[in-house]
């Protein structure tokens, strides 16, 4: 896995629906069937967007 500075930040914007950020993250963070895996790190901080 690639350090966190060359991983593509996935932001969260939207902060009124916990139950599907975290599928989001899930579905993200799961394998596919050929077995690629996004390189990707998950920014959820309120401030990060403002």
């Amino acid at each position: 896995m690639p350090a966190a500075d060359q991983q593509n930040p996935l932001v969260r914007t939207d902060f009124s629906d916990d139950e599907t950020w975290e599928a989001l993250c899930t579905a993200v963070a799961t394998p596919t069937e050929e077995d690629f895996l996004a390189c990707v790190r998950f920014v959820d901080d309120p401030a990060s967007v403002t």
